[in-house]
């Protein structure tokens, strides 16, 4: 059984007097977490990961900011309660990588020039990454008209990634593969998509 996770929402810092918070923000909704869980929650965003691999990302990353790594699966069970993270499980990767995708809802982002600009000098001065290299991470990515055609469709509004698998399965450039295979080629569009910050994942809450 492999099981698999990513995480939800967008994250924003609010201020509270002279205090800084991160907030999660899902289907419309605020959550406050605590530093612990925003260790584990930001390294979970735009990828998808096994829980062995998350378990081990998570130690390290706590031992960098000098918090205790104890108490990771309460605080994955927390994370997932508050629909902060969602998983999949299936009995291989993929199975467990299609049964975390179908729960989703898929939105765009917009990242403004001003944002490009303050991340290009971030990069240079506190990453220390050379000039070009930093040139190249924001060159502009090109869009295949697969993703083109799921990023079209995510732009129409707040949607389900099974209505946009639904959607792809009809479209001319599925028709020379098996309905499994193009399933997967739809799931694999939609992860290339979030794993290059162009559309966020979010739920629909109960």
């Amino acid at each position: 059984m492999e099981v698999v996770y990513t995480a939800i929402g967008k994250i924003s810092l609010q201020r509270y007097h002279d205090t800084i918070y991160p907030v999660i923000c899902c289907n419309g909704k605020e959550n406050q977490i605590t530093k612990k869980e925003m260790i584990l929650w930001s390294i979970l965003v735009n990828t998808v990961v096994t829980e062995y691999q998350l378990e081990i990302l998570y130690k390290k990353k706590a031992d960098k900011f000098l918090v205790s790594n104890e108490g990771f699966l309460e605080i994955l069970q927390r994370l997932e309660t508050r629909n902060l993270i969602v998983k999949g499980s299936g009995q291989d990767w993929k199975e467990a990588v299609y049964n975390l995708v179908k729960k989703v809802y898929i939105t765009p982002i917009e990242v403004n020039l001003l944002f490009k600009i303050n991340a290009f000098f971030y990069l240079l001065f506190h990453k220390k990454i050379a000039f070009w290299e930093a040139i190249k991470i924001f060159e502009k990515y090109k869009l295949t008209k697969e993703e083109k055609y799921i990023l079209n469709l995510v732009k129409q509004g707040f949607i389900c990634s099974k209505k946009i698998i639904e959607h792809t399965l009809e479209e001319s450039f599925m028709d020379t593969v098996k309905k499994e295979e193009k399933i997967w080629k739809s799931i694999k569009i939609i992860l290339n998509l979030y794993e290059r910050g162009l559309i966020n994942f979010d739920i629909k809450q109960t």
